[in-house]
C-alpha cells in the first residue's frame, strides 16, 4: 500500500493541506514529516523544502492543494477548530492577491492510504485524486 502525507500550513486566517508525497510506509511518511519543513511560493506552484538542507523536496501543483479561510464568525474565537474554516477556491497563482498567502507556517502534519489515483497519460506523474 502506499500512502501520502498531508501538511497544513497557517497563513494569516487561511489553512492549506497539501497532499505531497507517495512512501512505501507509513513510517516513511512519518521520518518526512518530522523533519522542519518550508513552504514557498513561485508563481503558480508550492515549493515544499527542507528547512535544514535548503533541498527542494518537492513541488505542488493546485489539485493537491486545499485552501481554507476562517470564518468571519470564528474571527477573534480561541481555540479555533477546524469547523472555524470553510473551503475556498483561490488558485496558487492568485496566493499574490491575498495579503495573508504570502508567509506560511507548519502547523501539523497526517498521513493517509493513497488508495485513489490519478495517473497522467503519459506517465509522467501520478496525483491523489481530491
Amino acid at each position: 500500500m502506499l500512502y501520502e502525507s498531508i501538511t497544513v500550513w497557517q497563513a494569516g486566517k487561511f489553512l492549506l493541506k497539501l497532499h505531497s508525497g507517495l512512501f512505501d510506509s507509513d513510517a516513511e511518511v512519518r521520518t518526512f514529516t518530522a523533519q522542519p519543513l518550508h513552504l514557498s511560493r513561485n508563481l503558480n506552484l508550492l515549493i515544499l523544502t527542507s528547512a535544514k538542507s535548503g533541498e527542494t523536496l518537492e513541488t505542488i501543483d493546485d489539485p493537491r492543494v486545499v485552501v481554507l479561510k476562517l470564518k468571519e464568525t470564528a474571527i477573534g474565537k480561541t481555540p479555533v477548530v477546524i469547523t472555524d474554516y470553510d473551503e475556498v477556491s483561490i488558485p496558487i497563482r492568485a496566493f499574490s492577491l491575498h495579503r495573508d498567502l504570502k508567509a506560511f507556517k507548519h502547523v501539523g502534519s497526517s498521513l493517509m492510504p493513497a488508495t485513489d489515483l490519478r495517473i497522467d497519460p503519459l506517465c509522467k506523474s501520478i496525483t491523489p485524486a481530491m
